[in-house]
């Protein structure tokens, strides 16, 4: 029996090595094929510390059972990766009807979807992509294909949902560049690694991807992006998987000068770990490290913000944050928001509970589309709520409450091209009502735009897109193509990067010193 079994583990290796190589490396095909047998021996041994107690010796009765649930945990997770991996067909009929009911949706949801394109251009745009579509189409295709045309809506909430990414594991196993990236004036710089294999020194700069130019390549992937302004679309260029759709989840052969002049090309793409390193990287740990604080220097309270979510989770942080910080009669306080991936709006009020000196309010102005979509999602009364027309929500200030937390020292809020959504409406905010001062770089989102965002699925392709349902004007916000514009600009340069200098942080605390 234990050579049976033996043979069985060394054919699914092979089996398993043969199925995977094509989308993993090596290493991370042994990792996963190896991966069941300690299930294997942390279940034997409960079962030997359960025979100990009864007196009966029922370990050597388990052990061929014990491996075989093991082969067969092996076989599903083939199964798994493969399922994950391997691109789906759409015909071009598929294609075509999703492609018409995104347009009625998108004309449905949005406040105003034509704000920076007008229908017929964006009508004779649909009628050539269906002209020039092939007769089939990958998943890939498809989704780089909608990325494509929601690119013409210039709304950073209005395109293609991560929902695409992240579905049936994908995210996990598809590829992508393992670097996270800086754009500076049209040049890329490479600033971190999420894998030693094919690793590129930190502070090169990427000359070219697959033989093209790297002002080309942006160009490229701007058309699949819609974003606001540009200093949103470099922030979000670090994200490997915006570049994994570009190419097509294909490998990239990149050429790089290297910060001491050397040039050199590699043939490289993720795989599950660079895959898992760079996802734990922006999530701040899957999302357990959305809030954090330290104290710097001594005297200097520090909160770093990943994500505005989970208030009562976060309800709980600023009462042991701000009676830590009141109990060491702290001053000055700083605020990163420069990787905050935005979310609710709550969150961010219940934080101006703690900072604002008056009364507060979110928006000027708040404008709900209703749409026959949010009428059927939410049974809505079209007695009241009239489909198609613009409803104001009604937004009053928030009054502070008792609060003996209260924070009245000096704060510097962290800005930067990441900002958007929440993490535009904080500071812009924060700073109307004279709760903190920032510093850093021009916001991604704008003080007037679309968002709260409803995804839907659509019917043919599964291919899932998410469109504004509001028009927001932030406090005091005007109509501009820019992003908010902080009152200290302080921008990190390669050098900086490659030497592990905060340069913004650094500034905020110099203030601080300035003023004591």
């Amino acid at each position: 029996m234990k050579k049976r079994l033996l043979t069985i583990q060394v054919v699914l290796l092979f089996l398993f090595v043969f199925a995977l190589t094509k989308y993993m490396w090596i290493e991370e095909v042994l990792a996963l094929f190896f991966l069941p047998i300690p299930v294997v021996f942390i279940t034997l041994g409960l079962i030997a510390l359960i025979g100990r107690i009864f007196k009966k010796n029922i370990l050597k009765k388990y052990i061929s059972i014990c491996f075989i649930v093991a082969s067969i945990l092996q076989i599903l997770l083939c199964l798994f990766i493969i399922w994950s991996a391997y691109p789906r067909n759409f015909n071009k009929d598929q294609v075509c009807k999703d492609l018409d009911s995104s347009v009625a949706l998108m004309e449905d949801i949005h406040p105003n979807l034509y704000t920076k394109i007008d229908e017929d251009s964006f009508t004779v745009i649909i009628d050539s992509v269906k002209t020039a579509m092939p007769e089939k189409m990958t998943d890939t295709e498809v989704n780089k294909m909608f990325a494509a045309i929601l690119s013409y809506i210039k709304d950073g909430h209005t395109g293609l949902a991560m929902d695409n990414y992240i579905k049936r594991g994908c995210v996990f196993f598809r590829k992508a560049l393992p670097y996270r990236l800086k754009i500076k004036n049209d040049r890329m710089f490479l600033l971190e690694n999420f894998y030693i294999r094919n690793s590129i020194p930190v502070g090169s700069e990427i000359l070219s991807i697959n033989n093209k130019p790297v002002s080309r390549c942006l160009k490229e992937i701007s058309r699949l992006m819609s974003y606001e302004t540009i200093s949103f679309r470099n922030a979000w260029l670090q994200l490997p998987i915006i570049w994994g759709l570009w190419n097509n989840q294909q490998d990239f052969t990149i050429t790089y000068q290297t910060p001491d002049g050397i040039t050199e090309t590699v043939t490289t793409s993720s795989g599950l770990f660079a895959n898992w390193s760079y996802l734990w990287d922006f999530t701040g740990g899957f999302g357990s490290k959305n809030y954090a604080y330290k104290i710097l220097e001594g005297d200097i309270a520090f909160i770093k913000l990943m994500a505005f979510r989970d208030l009562n989770k976060f309800k709980k942080f600023l009462q042991t944050t701000f009676a830590d910080i009141k109990r060491n009669g702290i001053e000055n306080l700083i605020i990163d928001i420069r990787r905050s991936t935005g979310g609710a709006s709550s969150v961010s009020e219940e934080f101006m509970q703690y900072i604002s000196p008056v009364a507060y309010t979110t928006f000027d102005t708040s404008l709900l589309k209703i749409s026959d979509h949010l009428i059927t999602k939410y049974s809505l009364d079209t007695t009241k709520y009239i489909p198609g027309s613009l409803y104001l929500e009604k937004r009053g200030f928030k009054a502070l409450r008792e609060n003996p937390l209260r924070f009245s020292g000096s704060c510097y809020i962290l800005v930067s091209g990441l900002c958007f959504s929440t993490s535009l409406d904080f500071p812009a905010m924060a700073r109307y009502f004279n709760a903190g001062k920032l510093i850093g770089s021009e916001t991604g989102g704008r003080t007037i735009s679309f968002g709260s965002p409803a995804t839907v699925s659509l019917p043919e392709t599964g291919t899932v897109i998410s469109v504004s349902r509001k028009k927001f004007v932030n406090v005091g916000g005007k109509q501009s193509d820019r992003g908010l514009i902080p009152d200290y600009i302080v921008e990190n340069s390669i050098e900086d990067d490659m030497e592990g200098i905060d340069r913004v942080l650094d500034y905020a605390i110099s203030i601080i010193r300035s003023d004591q």
